[in-house]
């Protein structure tokens, strides 16, 4: 692992509750960039090359470290967040770590 790669969380959603992943989302963004985050992709429309992966929605954060992530991630701050997320999504989420 690169000391100086970025990490990334990402996640792959199926909104069921449109109103309430748009309460998540003005809650949940300005709440990522206080954790040192950034959003680099928000993809409505992915396109799987390759498997059974289905992607419907891709979201990409950017957090200086895999600790900014997961501080992020499993903060008590987050957690109601994750919940509502949770409660009117189907997701599948991952941190990977950058290269350079």
């Amino acid at each position: 692992m690169n000391p100086t790669a970025k990490s990334y969380l990402v996640v792959d959603l199926e909104v069921t509750d449109p109103a309430g992943m748009a309460r998540y989302k003005e809650q949940a963004f300005p709440m990522i960039a206080r954790y040192g985050g950034r959003t680099i992709i928000r993809e409505v429309n992915p396109i799987a090359l390759e498997g059974d992966w289905k992607p419907k929605i891709l979201v990409v954060h950017e957090f200086d470290s895999r600790e900014a992530a997961l501080r992020f991630y499993n903060s008590e701050e987050y957690a109601p967040l994750k919940a509502l997320r949770q409660a009117c999504a189907h997701t599948n989420g991952v941190i990977v770590d950058g290269v350079a």
